[in-house]
């Protein structure tokens, strides 16, 4: 065990001799006491609140979308639903409409002509 922590203190050394200059070069050469103090980590906070800004409009705009769909399908359900119940209070009339007045004269001279 004392082993592997001794082999990964080796690595762990090597690479922060590795890594340590380019930070340095990426940071004009100077190590911060503060992570705030850095200028990458200002800029990528700058970056940060520009996405999150862009990000919470974009919500909102599918949130305003999403509610006037739900708004159309509403009042496209409550139409369908009153023209159905309209449609279904004048299928009685339709199956009892009045004939017209040939038919029920004809019906008249054939019930005439059998009764003997």
């Amino acid at each position: 065990m004392s082993s592997i922590l001794a082999a990964n203190k080796g690595v762990a050394k090597e690479l922060v001799g590795k890594l340590l200059p380019t930070v340095l070069s990426e940071t004009s050469g100077v190590l911060f006491s503060d992570i705030l103090d850095s200028s990458l980590w200002k800029q990528n906070a700058v970056y940060y609140e520009r996405n999150r800004k862009q990000m919470e409009a974009k919500i909102a705009d599918r949130r305003h979308f999403m509610n006037f769909k739900e708004r159309a399908l509403a009042l496209k359900f409550t139409v369908h639903r009153q023209l159905w119940k309209e449609d279904q209070l004048l299928m009685p009339t339709r199956r009892h409409r009045a004939r017209t007045q040939k038919h029920s004269e004809t019906n008249c001279i054939l019930s005439v002509g059998h009764q003997k």
